[in-house]
């Protein structure tokens, strides 16, 4: 996978996620709307294709990772309060799967699904910081070139 596609897919992904109303301004310790989501919070994973359709199609899985950040000297409330705005989210994913709210992909991509796989903290050492993580997959259809563009058989 292309850092290109990977990165096409975390920009429609950080603006689908934008749309979160628990992303209120100040939202995981950020207080300008430019950094209430930033770039950084999302990382990709792994990218694989799971089924190749006769029409040229391709079905594809993109693991990816949404990350928050917080020093070592946070206190503990502050930590439960970082996981808790995580399992919200991951709430919040799991609603509007539901309600078939997905992304808005480019590039003759379709999503079909979207969904929180569960979350996880660990300490970064070099930055002196604990890195929560939530994991997400979200489930794609990738459309053949002629049927991206609107194309006849």
């Amino acid at each position: 996978m292309s850092s290109e596609y990977s990165g096409s897919l975390l920009y429609s992904l950080r603006e689908y996620f934008l749309s979160c109303p628990l992303l209120p301004s100040g939202a995981f310790g950020l207080q300008r709307l430019d950094s209430l989501f930033p770039a950084s919070a999302l990382l990709p994973r792994q990218e694989q294709q799971l089924v190749r359709y006769l029409d040229g199609g391709t079905l594809h899985r993109f693991d990816f990772l949404i990350c928050l950040r917080e020093s070592h000297t946070a206190c503990t409330a502050d930590t439960l309060d970082s996981c808790a705005r995580l399992e919200a989210l991951g709430g919040w994913i799991r609603q509007q799967d539901r309600r078939r709210f997905l992304p808005f992909l480019t590039g003759g991509r379709q999503p079909l699904s979207l969904w929180p796989l569960g979350q996880t903290a660990g300490d970064e050492k070099e930055e002196k910081s604990i890195a929560w993580r939530l994991s997400c997959r979200l489930t794609y259809l990738s459309l053949p070139l002629k049927a991206a563009e609107g194309g006849v058989g």
